[in-house]
């Protein structure tokens, strides 16, 4: 069993991701996603802390679309069962936790759209991006999360 791993991709960074390809090439049977999927940090203009809910979910959903919609990326996704891990980016900003969060109170409001942007994101993934998903929690259900937020 050949299994690919990858981490740290950003599409706010660049939008092309050649190692999509170079992994395909491998033909791996399987990738493992290790974190970072998405930077839920970059951009950001005002203080995470005077962020809305709504605001911030609208955001993550935008940058997992992106991720989802990279070429490459989405190729091979759809072609090998993929698995996801978070990490502090995927979760909320750099070095955070939800201990932290918590603690701190400064991204609490934010913990659960995080969590299901996240969950949804590795449904899809391991749906592989099946466009006409009807599971509950998958990619074409992620707008109901913004019409059941509060503005």
């Amino acid at each position: 069993m050949r299994i690919a791993f990858a981490s740290c991709m950003n599409t706010n960074k660049t939008l092309q991701q050649p190692v999509w390809a170079e992994i395909a090439v491998e033909q791996p049977d399987s990738l493992v996603l290790l974190g970072d999927s998405v930077y839920l940090d970059v951009p950001w203009v005002v203080h995470p802390k005077d962020l809305g809910e709504y605001d911030f979910l609208v955001h993550g959903l935008d940058l997992y679309k992106r991720q989802l919609q990279a070429t490459g990326f989405k190729a091979l996704v759809a072609s090998k069962p993929t698995y996801a891990i978070w990490d502090d980016h995927d979760f909320l900003w750099n070095e955070s936790y939800e201990e932290k969060a918590i603690t701190r109170k400064i991204y609490a409001k934010h913990i659960r759209a995080s969590r299901a942007l996240f969950n949804n994101y590795a449904q899809a993934l391991q749906a592989r991006l099946a466009p006409n998903a009807k599971t509950k929690g998958t990619v074409p259900l992620l707008p109901e999360l913004l019409s059941s937020s509060t503005h």
